[in-house]
């Protein structure tokens, strides 16, 4: 069987969408769900993450006959999966229960009461998944065919990878697969996604948008030798939930410290990107006892000069394209289309319109489009993010609900300009860091900083452009440990 998609839920995913080839067209068959532990979950889910795609694959859906226990797979149910490239097969065994309840195994015959039994007990098969073996059993009951009586029950006995599917894997950024994953509910009204792992002082990791969690791969997997490394997925990105509101960046900031403190821990280093650096500021600013070291890379904070200083000197040419996105009238049309509210025009726009719905549809199906611009117009280097990372991120947004949250970060600007006025009266007492890429942000972003803190360093890594992480990882990744590690205490 080939795995097509799955259902998101603990660990990972709820249920596994699989099918099989009929010439060119792949036909879905089931979905599979029980019998997995946590673990096993987790190590499944790791490998077939990175065939995340925004195309549906099966030929025949939506599913337009019920099952016998209502598993079958409607137009309503599709709109929770995610789907993948269908690289990723499944060796099956099948058990057929005939009207009269009696079993026919693949194998062999047996009583209806030997059936019942073998759907409980452990008929487990080995198979080896990135070099680990494990044990898989679970079982789901499908309609054998339009209108019939036999039903099917699938025994999943275990999960391979095609070569070409783990060789994708390898490509596009992923957190270190010993992190526990966890969601953690905010009092917010939101549950937040955070995978974790280390040993040592903790440190959070904020990603930025047209990114997920994910994005920090590479600084993970450093600083876990020595440190305890908190990851979550941004209030609406990847996999935490999308609620309708709250993406202002005070209310984030709140998500976060229930992270923290859910985790059981209290003071931590903060490290950010992008649109992170947005909620690091109000974090920081909200808890600043309860932040060591502080380091933003490479994007504006709202309301925080200069912001409006359109005039404001710029050395390069992505510093200008920046300084545009600032001006505020760019914003006003920007904000239109991702959701803000339109200008009135009598009989033909009423009062308290907007466009965010718009929006959504135009890019429906067409995010890798979107994001492409994004990631061209900022990257010092073409060929950063690759081919996989661009295919993986943009798979994350097309889920159900993710572009709206993601417009709906850009959407707060305005209020997150008026949190931060005032946060901006009392200064950051820790040390900061203010990273820049030379193709981007430069020194500009200390310039930034040092307009809300007292103790700013200056770091620009040459020849980066706004994708520190994926362009210049080994720099990046060397700025921000020595700059954390001149934070502890040496015994």
């Amino acid at each position: 069987m080939v795995i097509g998609g799955y259902i998101p839920g603990p660990h990972g995913f709820d249920s596994l969408i699989v099918g099989y080839y009929r010439g060119k067209d792949l036909v879905y068959v089931a979905r599979v769900r029980n019998g997995f532990v946590p673990a096993s979950r987790r190590q499944v889910f790791e490998k077939i993450r990175p065939l995340v795609s925004p195309t549906m694959p099966f030929a025949n859906l939506p599913d337009m006959h019920k099952s016998r226990w209502g598993a079958e797979l409607t137009a309503e149910k599709m709109k929770e999966c995610v789907w993948l490239r269908p690289e990723a097969v499944a060796r099956i065994e099948f058990l057929e229960w005939t009207e009269a309840e009696v079993c026919r195994a693949s194998r062999r015959q047996e009583s209806s009461k030997r059936c019942q039994r073998a759907r409980w007990r452990s008929r487990v098969g080995l198979s080896k998944i990135g070099g680990a073996w494990i044990r898989l059993a679970f079982y789901e009951t499908i309609r054998f065919k339009p209108g019939g009586v036999l039903m099917r029950s699938i025994v999943f006995l275990g999960m391979t990878l095609l070569a070409a599917s783990v060789g994708i894997g390898q490509n596009h950024p992923s957190l270190p697969s010993s992190f526990r994953a966890t969601t953690i509910h905010s009092p917010e009204g939101a549950d937040i996604f955070v995978r974790s792992g280390g040993r040592g002082p903790v440190v959070v990791l904020l990603h930025g948008y047209a990114e997920n969690s994910d994005s920090w791969a590479p600084l993970a997997a450093d600083l876990m030798k020595d440190h305890s490394v908190v990851v979550p997925d941004l209030r609406g990105i990847g996999r935490s939930s999308k609620p309708e509101s709250g993406y202002d960046k005070k209310t984030q900031a709140k998500d976060i410290r229930a992270v923290v403190t859910g985790l059981g821990y209290d003071r931590t280093f903060v490290v950010a990107h992008d649109i992170g650096n947005m909620v690091a500021y109000a974090y920081a600013a909200m808890y600043p006892d309860k932040v060591k070291r502080l380091v933003v890379m490479d994007a504006p904070i709202p309301g925080i000069e200069p912001w409006n200083e359109i005039e404001a000197e710029c050395r390069n040419s992505m510093c200008a394209k920046m300084k545009i996105l600032l001006n505020p009238g760019v914003w006003d049309l920007h904000f239109n289309f991702h959701g803000y509210q339109a200008a009135t025009v009598p009989g033909i726009i009423p009062p308290g319109s907007a466009y965010g719905p718009a929006a959504e549809r135009l890019v429906a199906g067409r995010e890798r489009i979107y994001f492409d611009r994004i990631w061209d117009d900022f990257t010092g280097d073409p060929s950063k993010p690759d081919e996989a990372t661009r295919n993986f991120f943009a798979a994350t947004y097309a889920q159900p609900g993710g572009m709206r949250a993601g417009f709906a970060q850009f959407t707060a600007f305005s209020q997150d300009a008026k949190d931060n006025k005032i946060f901006e009266q009392t200064k950051l007492p820790m040390p900061v860091l203010a990273v820049g890429g030379e193709k981007s942000f430069g020194a500009l972003q200390a310039v930034i900083m040092r307009h809300v803190a007292t103790n700013v360093q200056e770091a620009v890594v040459v020849g980066s452009g706004h994708w520190l992480m994926e362009e210049r990882p080994t720099e990046t990744v060397a700025l921000i440990r020595n700059f954390l590690d001149a934070g502890e205490t040496k015994q």
